[in-house]
Protein backbone atom coordinates (compact mmCIF):
# COMPACT_ATOMS: atom_id res chain seq x y z
CA UNK A 1 0.00 0.00 0.00
CA UNK A 2 1.28 3.45 -0.80
CA UNK A 3 0.10 6.96 0.01
CA UNK A 4 -1.92 9.02 -2.40
CA UNK A 5 0.38 9.55 -5.36
CA UNK A 6 1.00 13.16 -6.20
CA UNK A 7 3.75 14.10 -8.62
CA UNK A 8 4.11 17.48 -6.90
CA UNK A 9 4.62 16.00 -3.42
CA UNK A 10 6.86 13.09 -4.43
CA UNK A 11 9.08 14.76 -7.00
CA UNK A 12 11.87 12.19 -6.65
CA UNK A 13 9.43 9.46 -7.66
CA UNK A 14 7.53 11.43 -10.31
CA UNK A 15 8.73 9.33 -13.24
CA UNK A 16 7.70 6.10 -11.53
CA UNK A 17 4.32 7.57 -10.58
CA UNK A 18 3.66 8.54 -14.18
CA UNK A 19 4.81 5.13 -15.41
CA UNK A 20 2.51 3.35 -12.97
CA UNK A 21 -0.42 5.55 -13.93
CA UNK A 22 0.21 4.77 -17.61
CA UNK A 23 0.53 1.06 -16.88
CA UNK A 24 -2.74 1.07 -14.95
CA UNK A 25 -4.54 2.42 -18.01
CA UNK A 26 -3.97 -0.89 -19.77
CA UNK A 27 -5.24 -4.38 -19.07
CA UNK A 28 -1.71 -5.37 -18.10
CA UNK A 29 -2.47 -4.34 -14.54
CA UNK A 30 -4.69 -7.41 -14.26
CA UNK A 31 -1.86 -9.71 -15.29
CA UNK A 32 0.90 -8.31 -13.07
CA UNK A 33 2.63 -6.26 -15.75
CA UNK A 34 2.71 -3.22 -13.45
CA UNK A 35 4.18 -5.04 -10.45
CA UNK A 36 7.80 -4.19 -11.23
CA UNK A 37 7.00 -0.50 -11.50
CA UNK A 38 4.92 -0.72 -8.34
CA UNK A 39 7.81 -2.29 -6.38
CA UNK A 40 10.25 0.31 -7.67
CA UNK A 41 7.81 3.06 -6.73
CA UNK A 42 7.34 1.60 -3.27
CA UNK A 43 11.12 1.55 -2.77
CA UNK A 44 11.38 5.13 -4.01
CA UNK A 45 8.58 6.33 -1.72
CA UNK A 46 10.14 4.52 1.25
CA UNK A 47 13.51 6.12 0.55
CA UNK A 48 11.85 9.53 0.19
CA UNK A 49 9.98 9.10 3.49
CA UNK A 50 13.14 7.95 5.28
CA UNK A 51 15.11 10.89 3.88
CA UNK A 52 12.46 13.34 5.07
CA UNK A 53 12.37 11.71 8.50
CA UNK A 54 16.16 11.92 8.76
CA UNK A 55 16.11 15.60 7.82
CA UNK A 56 13.34 16.28 10.32
CA UNK A 57 15.35 14.55 13.07
CA UNK A 58 18.45 16.57 12.20
CA UNK A 59 16.47 19.80 12.19
CA UNK A 60 14.88 18.93 15.52
CA UNK A 61 18.30 18.22 17.03
CA UNK A 62 19.60 21.55 15.77
CA UNK A 63 16.57 23.43 17.09
CA UNK A 64 16.90 21.67 20.43
CA UNK A 65 20.59 22.57 20.58
CA UNK A 66 19.85 26.23 19.85
CA UNK A 67 17.12 26.29 22.48
CA UNK A 68 19.46 24.72 25.04
CA UNK A 69 22.22 27.21 24.22
CA UNK A 70 19.78 30.10 24.60
CA UNK A 71 18.57 28.71 27.91
CA UNK A 72 22.14 28.48 29.18
CA UNK A 73 22.86 32.05 28.06
CA UNK A 74 19.76 33.26 29.85
CA UNK A 75 20.80 31.44 33.03
CA UNK A 76 24.26 33.02 32.88
CA UNK A 77 22.79 36.47 32.27
CA UNK A 78 20.38 35.97 35.15
CA UNK A 79 23.23 34.95 37.47
CA UNK A 80 25.27 37.97 36.43
CA UNK A 81 22.32 40.28 37.00
CA UNK A 82 21.59 38.70 40.37
CA UNK A 83 25.24 39.06 41.40
CA UNK A 84 25.24 42.74 40.39
CA UNK A 85 22.09 43.40 42.38
CA UNK A 86 23.56 41.67 45.42
CA UNK A 87 26.79 43.65 45.10
CA UNK A 88 24.85 46.91 44.89
CA UNK A 89 22.82 45.98 47.96
CA UNK A 90 26.02 45.13 49.87
CA UNK A 91 27.56 48.46 48.89
CA UNK A 92 24.45 50.28 50.06
CA UNK A 93 24.40 48.42 53.36
CA UNK A 94 28.12 49.12 53.90
CA UNK A 95 27.58 52.77 53.01
CA UNK A 96 24.65 52.97 55.43
CA UNK A 97 26.70 51.32 58.18
CA UNK A 98 29.57 53.74 57.57
CA UNK A 99 27.24 56.74 57.62
CA UNK A 100 25.73 55.55 60.89
CA UNK A 101 29.18 55.33 62.52
CA UNK A 102 29.97 58.95 61.65
CA UNK A 103 26.79 60.23 63.32
CA UNK A 104 27.59 58.63 66.70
Amino acid sequence: MHPHLDVNNQKQCADLIRALEECHKSFGKFFGECNTIKYELKACLTKDRNDKARLNRENARMRKKVIEENRKKEEIEERILTDRILQQERKKSHANEGAGDNNN
